[in-house]
């Protein structure tokens, strides 16, 4: 799992490469330009940056709803003691 979220780190490099091919001369120019690799990596870490924070977001999210219900005691039913359950 851990080598599945790291391939494509390693494969963003190759963003900036640049093939063409001139069938005329049977020939192929690859060509690396760093402002297109440059771009791809401000569009990944944008998009790392929108990620993490939704995560965040939901995670406060349901830390709020969690914290809200804490305070309610659950074996009382209109404030009488319930007897437990001997099942």
């Amino acid at each position: 799992m851990r080598i599945a979220s790291i391939v494509p780190f390693l494969l963003l490099p190759l963003a900036g490469c640049q093939a063409e091919q001139d069938p005329t001369n049977n020939q192929v120019t690859v060509q690396y330009n760093a402002e297109v690799a440059e771009n791809a990596l401000e569009d990944v870490a944008n998009e790392a940056t929108r990620i993490g924070g939704t995560i965040v977001n939901d995670v406060q999210r349901e830390g709020d709803r969690a914290g809200a219900g804490a305070g309610t005691d659950s074996n009382r039913v209109d404030g009488q003691e319930q007897p437990a359950n001997a099942n």
